[in-house]
């Protein structure tokens, strides 16, 4: 089936990628119940919450150091064994504190393990000169949307967290061996940008240059920051819409739990033909039209009640953001004369710190005002992201 290098790279990359997606679809699916199993309130479940940014954070900052000591793919390895591991301990937990523990422990594998896909990502493309970052990441989709189908399936079951946690991640076990043979190494992950063509960028001798050690591109920095605005709004999505479904749109915990997967389900159609769509449309219409599709689909969320609507809301905006994250890690990784490992490094620590801050400002206002309230600012960073891919239009054109 995957008879050429490139297809059996991709394969096993894509298969890691599904595994965070899997756990943090599991994670999000049950959240309401975990949130009731420990008797957590709002403000808690935000602190909650964010354990798993403040965790994920302290990795990436020293991300950098780790992956040049170790390489992408040992991290890799290492990461995708201990998510699913702290997501079963968070199956059992019976207090607030013993799931924010868990949520710590998911969030430091969770930091690194972002950092590394990316770099293998960003290097199977410099290696091959083909683009597989929208799939690969339309991956992480798939395993987000057959977590939170499954958390939806074993809530109509009346099955707890725990149990839907081993049974999904005994299944998603099976195939790890072959993915683990086929997993790119680390060959190539400190080079240089690409050129505009996609081609390594070399000097007059022919040799890929040596990255350059000075500071960070303004072009990378706000790729970072739209990034950040994108996680952000992903992850209110996938923390809070099923807690909007529930406690404010009065839809059962099984409905509620399809939050997620709608929104999964769109994002990994529209990324796993994210690449072909790039190559037709262009980077920055995609940035463009999908900050304002995610905008929209945002406001129907917040406007209506009925609880389809509602799932139709959220498949909107699985739409818009669906193909942001992939493009900017792209452009980023492209940037001439900066190595892969300090871009994806770079562009993860500002996504991350846009999911540390999230939870407990959405935390806070929810717990004053409401859910629907607190969800009013992802509208706000959707317009970030819009106003954010005109200014990069802008900056690629320079000489």
């Amino acid at each position: 089936m995957f008879a050429t290098e490139f297809g059996r790279v991709r394969a096993a990359s894509a298969y890691f990628f599904f595994c965070p997606g899997l756990v943090y679809g599991i994670f999000t699916a049950r959240l309401p119940a975990l949130k009731a199993q420990t008797g957590a309130t709002e403000a808690e479940t935000g602190l909650i919450l964010l354990c798993i940014g403040a965790a994920s954070l302290l990795t990436l900052l020293s991300s950098g150091r780790l992956l040049r000591r170790f390489g992408s793919r040992p991290i890799v390895l290492t990461a995708t064994i201990v998510m699913p591991v702290s997501l079963i301990f968070a199956g059992f937990a019976t207090a607030p504190w013993m799931l924010g523990g868990c949520c710590a422990l998911l969030g430091l594998a969770m930091g690194v393990c972002d950092v590394a896909m990316n770099v293998i990502g960003m290097t199977i493309e410099r290696r091959h000169h083909r683009p597989v970052m929208s799939s690969l990441h339309g991956a992480y989709s798939v395993g987000g949307v057959v977590g939170a189908v499954s958390g939806s399936i074993f809530a109509g079951l009346s099955l707890g967290p725990e149990v839907n946690a081993i049974v999904m991640l005994a299944i998603y076990f099976i195939f790890r061996r072959p993915a683990r043979r086929a997993l790119p190494g680390p060959s190539g992950e400190h080079h240089g940008g690409l050129s505009g063509d996609g081609a390594p960028n070399q000097g007059s001798s022919g040799r890929v240059r040596p990255a350059a050690r000075s500071g960070m591109p303004a072009f990378v920095l706000l790729c970072g920051a739209m990034a950040a605005c994108a996680f952000a709004s992903e992850g209110a999505v996938a923390e809070w819409g099923g807690l909007l479904m529930s406690s404010e749109k009065g839809a059962p915990e099984h409905l509620a739990a399809l939050v997620y997967a709608v929104f999964c389900t769109v994002t990994a159609v529209i990324r796993a033909s994210g690449d072909a769509i790039r190559s037709t449309f262009g980077n920055y219409p995609l940035l463009i039209g999908g900050s304002i599709l995610a905008a929209v689909g945002m406001v129907l969320v917040l406007e209506v009640s009925n609880p389809f609507v509602v799932l139709a809301g959220f498949a909107v905006m699985g739409l818009g953001l669906g193909p942001i994250v992939p493009v900017l890690f792209s452009l980023a990784g492209n940037c001439p004369d900066i190595d892969v490992v300090r871009v994806s490094t770079m562009i993860s620590i500002l996504g991350y710190a846009g999911l540390l801050v999230a939870p407990p400002f959405l935390g806070f206002v929810s717990e004053h005002f409401s859910i629907a309230v607190a969800l009013r600012t992802v509208v706000v960073m959707c317009v970030g992201i819009f106003a954010g891919s005109l200014a990069l239009r802008l900056l690629s054109r320079r000489p």
